[in-house]
């Protein structure tokens, strides 16, 4: 199957580290191929700054490329149902948190921007960084502060979702699915990209290695991947059983296709009422782009806009991981 003028152009987008990684490493084997065998000539990459904005407006200001990748992809899908084919990786919000808490932990080794080193935070009279701060904290605490962290990539994730699912093309590809079957995943993504059956079975074989549901003798895995950690478990059922971490991810959960856990629920939670609150309210906030922010009065008159201020300084320098600092700080203080 070629590219023509009437198929619609590809656009591919993830968030959090196992679909960046998958992606990358999509891109670097399906990448020449793409431009070969679809005729994607034109492949724009996007920029972490612009993961907010409106998709018709990206599209348009690249001039309507044949392929547009972002790995922070949060942008709302505005345009036509039939106007682009969208390949969007999801996470449960449990496994996203429990993941990014145990990989910043371990510093983060394969970050190249090393902002989990900074020392930006204070606790209990030092100055401490991110990493610092997750070994020095009980889990609990330690999950509540990456669940802030991480609450605009899950919430932009999820809106990236619901506003997709009128699409008539659209793959929504979630880890889970690559690791019980990944031969029939990548199958049926590599004909969603328009390959055909010789092409995708040679580029099964090919993408092989990214399956990491099979343990292969004197095989590490790569530094990103954490759910084999003995604490995986126990850190999921805190998540899962917490009535705060509920409160924040019920919907996104749902508009990502998943459910969070129906059993009974403590009553105590790891989020204070305060913090919870804060970013429900400031749930427009996440999902707007730093350049409408200037140009919005709600925003202008939120209460905590003393904290949304600095996570817009932050996303427009491209330091999106801390973009929830002066919410983290917040939550230090009112614990120690």
């Amino acid at each position: 199957m070629h590219h023509s003028p009437s198929t619609p152009p590809l656009v591919l987008g993830c968030h959090h580290k196992t679909g960046s990684v998958l992606l990358i490493q999509l891109m670097d084997r399906l990448g020449p191929r793409l431009t070969q065998k679809l005729r994607l000539n034109r492949i724009v990459s996007g920029s972490p700054i612009d993961r907010k904005v409106p998709l018709s407006a990206i599209l348009s200001h690249h001039r309507n490329p044949d392929c547009y990748l972002n790995l922070w992809f949060e942008h709302e899908i505005d345009v036509p149902a039939d106007s682009i084919r969208l390949l969007h990786f999801v996470r449960h919000p449990v496994k996203w948190v429990r993941s990014a808490y145990l990989y910043h932990k371990k510093g983060a080794p394969s970050d190249s921007i090393r902002w989990l080193d900074w020392r930006v935070f204070r606790w209990k009279g030092e100055q401490l960084s991110y990493c610092e701060l997750l070994n020095r904290l009980d889990a609990s605490l330690g999950l509540a502060i990456e669940t802030v962290r991480a609450f605009p990539e899950i919430i932009g994730t999820a809106r990236v979702a619901r506003t997709s699912s009128g699409l008539n093309y659209r793959q929504q590809l979630s880890l889970e699915q690559v690791h019980d079957s990944f031969d029939t995943t990548f199958s049926e993504l590599c004909t969603f990209l328009g390959f055909n059956k010789p092409d995708t079975d040679r580029l099964i074989g090919e993408l092989r290695y990214l399956d990491l549901s099979l343990p292969r003798p004197g095989r590490s895995l790569p530094p990103n991947v954490t759910r084999t950690s003995a604490e995986s478990p126990e850190l999921e059922r805190t998540l899962e059983r917490d009535p705060s971490f509920a409160k924040l991810f019920v919907d996104a959960a749902k508009d990502m296709g998943f459910g969070l856990s129906e059993k009974p629920r403590p009553a105590c939670c790891i989020l204070p009422e305060t913090i919870v609150k804060a970013l429900l309210d400031g749930r427009s906030h996440v999902t707007t782009h730093w350049q409408a922010a200037e140009r919005t009065k709600e925003f202008m008159r939120d209460k905590d806009s003393d904290k949304w201020w600095p996570a817009y300084g932050l996303q427009v320098s491209g330091c999106g991981h801390l973009m929830m600092h002066s919410f983290i700080q917040q939550l230090l203080d009112t614990v120690q």
